[in-house]
């Protein structure tokens, strides 16, 4: 900024100046009414399904329930509360090998779990 050497040169920044805060001032307000309008209980909770029903967060949980009920129902079958060691054995390496699988195809099954959602949340479109 250069020196002010005369009153009228004065007059003149601190005009500026004053321009220059009421624009700043107007776009501080705008910006505090988005905000406040985006931290509304209404806002947050759209903002929050939005965020949920991504493909990127529903492909993988819908991976890892896979996975998860996958082993559940292999221990269930075969590694029950019995005192049969040898059907414990079976079971363990029955998980493992259910495992092994899931983790080696986890993009096929995505694939399909996507397709299995898709259609369970087109028919429920459609019928609304």
């Amino acid at each position: 900024m250069q020196n002010i050497t005369s009153t009228i040169g004065l007059k003149e920044a601190i005009q500026q100046l004053e321009d220059k805060q009421a624009a700043e001032g107007k776009l501080l307000k705008e910006q505090f009414n988005l905000t406040y309008a985006s931290l509304q209980p209404v806002n947050l909770i759209k903002t929050f399904t939005e965020a949920v029903t991504s493909p990127d967060i529903i492909s993988n949980l819908l991976s890892a329930s896979i996975g998860l009920s996958a082993g559940f129902f292999s221990r269930r079958i075969f590694a029950s509360t019995s005192g049969n060691i040898f059907k414990k054995v079976i079971g363990s390496l029955l998980l493992l090998g259910v495992t092994k699988i899931i983790s080696g195809n986890s993009g096929v099954l995505r694939t399909l779990g996507q397709r299995i959602m898709q259609g369970v949340f087109n028919k429920k479109e459609a019928s609304s």
